[in-house]
């Protein structure tokens, strides 16, 4: 009888904590989301905005604008936003609901892939792992290709878990497309998908999988070359390769601003962080990493050391190598940005959930370490949820107020339909450099061959410049010499210049 009701007691217990955890995460989540979708626009957002304008009025990427380092999928996917609210400040606000859908979509994925290679403790663990960084939470849900590219990186890593598990190959044709698929939105991730594909072709050849390696490498080569013919259908490939492969190393040393590694690991930032001086968000953030790669050693502690091999070894195998090339790869960016982090943070999720779900599995005995094993969890759980939901509801209410007064205050002076230079949020463009993308990160090289600046405006006949004192620091003395013979300066607004 006592044991039945030991028995009894524990499954309540279970059930209980079960419910509980439920409602907290759920919490969190609400914290997250509406950090997510409130905090203040970044200047990349309206960029990224203002592409989706520019294809919208028959620009052509790459011939039309300078894209940099960006490719048009990313405004495909959050087009029909626009096309159903038209260019608007609110449009691009309504935007963050398709960003916070792909951030949902990446948390399921995420859960499923982890459950079904480690296991459902990992899995449950995986997604409050997930949403407690501060630096996902600050840029999981920002409208930026890079969310678009992890999201369909980790769709596809699942796609190619559930076609080893189930053996469907249209499953592992999937995966083969949506891993290609990944870069061609933003390059960030081709560390994951060469490791990823050179890993499943050696896989596949030691177990003679060779029907298996056929669709894969299929599905791997489709998306690129329908990506490649769209571009030669207008004559843009080959300006596509050189922007967004051979420039876009030069476009990464020419920021003015550059970002060093570890600049978002340093205390005080509330930005970030959510709250001043060293807040529990801040020491997440350093742990996490350390967490990660603890759950990595254990990974492929196992993975080598076990003599009969799991057939999804190779997808652990993967995501390990993933998470190294990775975090890496940070070493060699002339500048890492916080979104730089978004690719490698799933995957420090992963590997932090694998590490403590090891940790509960190996301290069952005695009971009286394994019960304290699980207090001292859920302590730390609560207190970094506590201070997160916290940090969340602050950063929430820094809007994008500010951001948007600008903006009206520019279009109360560039009617609608009206050229400008530089660029103006939805106001067409004589040059090819685009709102949100200034002309101090063009490097030299990259301007020599865009139109020069005197005849872009001659040619558009631009009736308006805003010209405040950086911008005039990277115009050349033709520049300034066109200016000052077709141009007056407004005497009330001085960064302004009208056609004379």
């Amino acid at each position: 009888m006592k044991k039945l009701w030991l028995t009894h007691g524990r499954r309540l217990a279970h059930v209980l904590f079960t419910y509980v955890f439920i409602i907290v995460v759920i919490i969190l989540a609400y914290s997250v989301f509406r950090s997510g979708y409130h905090y203040t626009f970044d200047y990349d957002e309206l960029h990224h905005a203002q592409l989706v304008w520019l294809y919208a009025h028959g620009y052509k990427p790459f011939l039309d604008i300078y894209n940099a380092v960006y490719t048009p999928p990313f405004e495909w996917v959050i087009g029909p936003v626009y096309r159903l609210f038209g260019f608007t400040i609110q449009a691009i606000q309504y935007t963050r609901w398709v960003m916070i859908a792909l951030f949902v979509v990446r948390i399921a994925a995420g859960y499923l892939l982890v459950r079904r290679i480690f296991g459902k403790l990992a899995a449950a663990l995986f997604i409050p792992v997930y949403l407690l960084d501060p630096f996902t939470v600050f840029s999981g849900m920002q409208i930026r290709p890079d969310n678009l590219m992890t999201t369909i990186f980790i769709a596809g890593i699942l796609f190619l878990a559930l076609g080893e598990s189930r053996r469907s190959l249209r499953l592992t044709f999937l995966a083969g497309a949506f891993i290609s698929a990944s870069p061609l939105v933003l390059l960030k991730t081709a560390p994951s998908v060469i490791a990823t594909a050179v890993i499943f072709a050696i896989y596949s050849i030691l177990r003679r999988q060779w029907k298996n390696l056929g669709v894969f490498s299929i599905g791997f080569l489709l998306s690129p070359i329908l990506f490649s013919l769209y571009f030669a259908s207008y004559g843009a490939f080959g300006r596509m390769i050189q922007e967004v492969i051979i420039e876009s190393v030069v476009s990464y040393n020419t920021f003015q601003f550059p970002v060093q590694l570890g600049f978002f690991y340093a205390p005080n930032n509330s930005f970030i962080y959510g709250l001043p001086g060293k807040p529990l968000t801040w020491i997440y953030a350093w742990i996490l990493p350390i967490t990660a790669f603890a759950g990595l050693y254990h990974i492929l502690h196992t993975v080598t050391g076990r003599g009969a091999k799991d057939k999804l070894d190779s997808i652990r195998i993967m995501l390990c190598t993933s998470l190294i090339l990775q975090w890496g790869a940070l070493f060699f960016y002339p500048s890492v940005f916080i979104q730089h982090y978004l690719p490698v943070s799933w995957l420090f999720a992963v590997f932090t959930a694998v590490c403590i779900a090891e940790i509960i599995a190996v301290v069952r005995r005695p009971l009286l370490l394994h019960y304290a094993v699980w207090l001292t969890l859920i302590v730390i759980f609560i207190a970094l949820v506590r201070t997160s939901y916290a940090a969340n509801l602050v950063r929430a209410g820094n809007d994008s107020r500010d951001v948007v007064n600008k903006v009206n205050a520019l279009w109360q002076i560039v009617p609608d339909g009206t050229y400008v230079f530089p660029s103006v949020l939805f106001r067409p463009q004589a040059y090819p450099d685009p709102y949100g993308y200034p002309i101090a990160n063009i490097a030299p090289e990259v301007l020599a061959r865009l139109p020069k600046i005197p005849d872009a405006l001659e040619q558009y006949q631009v009736p308006i410049l805003l010209l405040d004192d950086y911008m005039l620091r990277f115009l050349s003395y033709d520049d300034m010499r066109y200016i000052k013979a077709h141009y007056r300066q407004d005497k009330q607004n001085p960064i302004v210049y009208r056609r004379i």
